[in-house]
C-alpha cells in the first residue's frame, strides 16, 4: 500500500517497516498510508487499517476505489477504463458499463467482475 501511495502521489510517506510481521507493525503501516492519502485529499473517513489488515474486503474494495478516484480518473483513463470493462463484462447479458457512477450504483457490475475472477 505505501509503495502504490508514493508511486501514485510521486511523494514518499515517510519511514515505515518494509516487511513488517506482527499485526501491529502491520496496522502502523496502513495507519501511516491512510494519513498520507488524507493529506492527499483521498478520504476514507469510515475506514480503519484493523480492516485493511485482517483483509476486510468491504474496506480494502473502499480503499482502492477511492484510490483509483483520485488519483486515475481523468477523463480519457475514465474512458479507457469503461471500455475495457465493456470488453471484459461482454458475456453478461444486460449489462452496460457507461461510467463509474451510475453503472456500478446497483452492484452488478462490480458482482460481475467479481464472478469473473473465481
Amino acid at each position: 500500500l505505501l509503495t502504490l501511495i508514493e508511486v501514485l502521489s510521486g511523494e514518499g510517506v515517510g519511514k515505515y517497516e518494509k516487511h513488517p510481521k506482527t499485526r501491529h507493525r502491520k496496522i502502523s503501516n496502513v495507519e501511516l498510508g491512510l494519513t498520507k492519502l488524507n493529506e492527499l485529499g483521498v478520504v476514507c473517513p469510515h475506514l480503519q487499517a484493523s480492516e485493511v489488515v485482517d483483509g476486510d474486503l468491504n474496506a480494502i474494495l473502499t480503499l482502492v476505489w477511492e484510490l483509483v478516484h483520485v488519483f486515475a480518473l481523468e477523463s480519457n483513463t475514465e474512458a479507457s477504463l469503461t471500455t475495457a470493462l465493456q470488453n471484459r463484462l461482454q458475456d453478461y447479458a444486460g449489462l452496460h458499463v457507461q461510467n463509474f457512477s451510475t453503472s456500478f450504483r446497483d452492484g452488478l457490475v462490480f458482482c460481475a467482475l467479481v464472478h469473473q475472477r473465481r
